[in-house]
């Protein structure tokens, strides 16, 4: 039997965020029935002791996927897994170094969708904030001061940053329905969650800002893939690999499509140029040609 949502919650090594990113979970005001979904990475620190120091005495149902050994480096999927174990009809998803700062975001953004049901995907604005500091850096992702419908070409030409993955509120019929790649390997899950979730009417954004979202984290998979030239090249040729992908499930967003794969070559070439890998551009090319 489903439950009313889902809140998939992922960490690794966030030991000095967790305990407030699962308080603000429960400290949502609703009476519609919640599911947790903790899916941990194999942390190393106390990630896992001070979360369930917060879970002590938690209201809802708990799934517990505690990872013996970190899937992420090995480019081990897990989407399947999690989704398996989901009964929500509405699924959140947030990282164990951000948090929601909304009481009433789970009943807003599925009463939302439910005035909407053409829809299956809202979001908000996001609080921006650095590091272990709650002191607001800005607000990102806030468009407009009123309830609007964002295209799925706006969500793909966003190339991941067009939404908040803390703000979303996803229809689980959007999992059901994806495509077999969806649940393989993944370079980023948040990006083509956002665009197949947008498919094919848009997403209704709220200007409410619901969550927080931390940059600068110390051992963030951000700074791992950027601070490594080797890293930052095979994410470009996965990322394009990524967008082929996107093109077979969506072939009539091409143009949109290809702006981002266009992007993410020419930060390639610009990569491998300076550091003499010729073959990635050799890659990119091919897949740039499978996408036109």
């Amino acid at each position: 039997m489903l439950v009313d949502a889902t809140i998939i919650v992922n960490t690794y090594n966030h030991a000095p965020y967790i305990s407030l990113c699962l308080r603000s979970i429960l400290e949502q005001k609703t009476s519609r029935s919640l599911q947790i979904i903790w899916h941990d990475d194999a942390s190393t620190d106390e990630t896992v002791i001070l979360g369930e120091r917060e879970l002590l005495n938690c209201p809802h149902e708990i799934v517990r996927i505690h990872r013996k050994k970190n899937r992420m480096s090995r480019r081990v999927p897990i989407l399947i897994d999690i989704f398996e174990q989901c009964r929500g009809e509405y699924v959140f998803i947030l990282d164990g170094d951000d948090c929601w700062a909304n009481s009433s975001k789970v009943d807003m953004q599925i009463e939302a969708l439910i005035s909407h049901p053409e829809f299956k995907l809202c979001f908000t604005p996001a609080i921006l904030a650095s590091g272990a500091q709650l002191e607001a850096k800005g607000i990102e992702c806030y468009y407009s001061d009123n309830r609007a419908v964002m295209t799925l070409d706006q969500v793909i030409r966003g190339d991941g940053n067009f939404m908040p993955t803390a703000s979303l509120c996803v229809h689980r019929q959007v999992f059901e329905t994806a495509p077999p790649w969806f649940f393989g390997y993944m370079c980023v899950g948040d990006y083509p969650l956002q665009v197949l979730a947008s498919s094919p009417n848009g997403a209704i954004y709220l200007p409410d800002v619901t969550c927080v979202y931390r940059t600068e984290i110390e051992g963030s998979w951000t700074r791992e893939i950027f601070s490594k030239i080797e890293a930052r090249m095979t994410f470009e040729v996965e990322l394009l690999e990524l967008l082929r992908n996107m093109h077979t499930t969506l072939p009539g967003h091409k143009d949109a499509i290809m702006s981002v794969a266009l992007n993410h070559f020419n930060n390639l070439c610009s990569l491998s140029t300076q550091n003499n890998c010729l073959h990635n551009i050799e890659k990119g090319l091919l897949i740039l040609r499978q996408i036109n």
